[in-house]
């Protein structure tokens, strides 16, 4: 009983412990100024360029680099077009 109630005191008291803070720094310091990334590596759109092939089977050789549609992504436009005799609206989107 008496190994119960010092244990107990032991656990009250560990358990009233404050832990020191430490000092908390800005996310982000506005003293200086963002660096910009040198050089742009999109500044004129991706080119296509020669692309590295490999041979598949004794006749066949297979494209394994992106086009450059497919390295920069950012450059596709989407048209997408619905008629107007499905009577479309935001509601039928959602």
């Amino acid at each position: 009983m008496r190994q119960l109630s010092t244990l107990s005191i032991l656990a009250i008291f560990a358990g009233c412990t404050s832990v020191a803070d430490k000092p908390v720094g800005p996310a982000y310091d506005s003293s200086q100024n963002p660096e910009l990334l040198s050089p742009d590596l999109y500044s004129n759109g991706a080119k296509p360029g020669q692309e590295p092939m490999v041979r598949y089977g004794r006749y066949a050789l297979v494209n394994t680099a992106p086009e450059a549609e497919q390295r920069d992504l950012m450059a596709q436009i989407i048209d997408v077009s619905i008629p107007p005799n499905m009577h479309p609206s935001v509601q039928d989107a959602m």
